[in-house]
């Protein structure tokens, strides 16, 4: 059973590739590009380690 009843998130995944420029951050403290391999020896929440399989 979900930890909130009656509560669901909706979140989208985008696989992305930097042309040119440079990344800004707007949400979050530090960012990392990694592969999927990378990526799945990381600690993720449960909700997102659904996008990494």
């Amino acid at each position: 059973m979900p930890p909130y009843k009656g509560f669901s998130i909706t979140m989208y995944a985008y696989r992305c590739k930097l042309i040119k420029g440079n990344l800004e951050l707007t949400e979050h403290v530090e960012k990392a590009w990694k592969t999927i391999e990378e990526m799945k020896n990381m600690n993720f929440s449960a909700a997102d380690k659904v996008f990494i399989k």
